[in-house]
């Protein structure tokens, strides 16, 4: 998320870095499901970066329960927005 090594980020700033709209929406639901209903989830979502840049992400997670208690969430954080040299994209979109 391009942010300073020295920043912890906590459940408190998690959404903020979602875009705004319907990909802050999405993770706020799922993450939501994942604690309070025990969903797993696999999805793709957008962020803005502490530096302004627009990435693509895959999150993937899982809740732990005890006592019928959310006591964990755990799971993957991804970029796949991964930019192309000039030279590539020639062949990604033929004339």
């Amino acid at each position: 998320m391009e942010i300073d090594d020295n920043i912890q980020p906590g459940a408190d700033i998690l959404f903020q870095y979602y875009k705004e709209g319907k990909n802050r929406a999405l993770m706020k639901t799922t993450i939501f499901e994942a604690i309070n209903l025990g969903k797993s989830f696999d999805v793709q979502a957008e962020i803005v970066t502490a530096k302004g840049n627009l990435k693509r992400v895959r999150v993937i997670g899982y809740s732990e329960f005890k006592n019928g208690k959310c006591e964990k969430l755990f799971g993957l954080f991804q970029e796949i927005s991964i930019p192309l040299p000039l030279s590539s994209k020639k062949y990604l979109f033929p004339a």
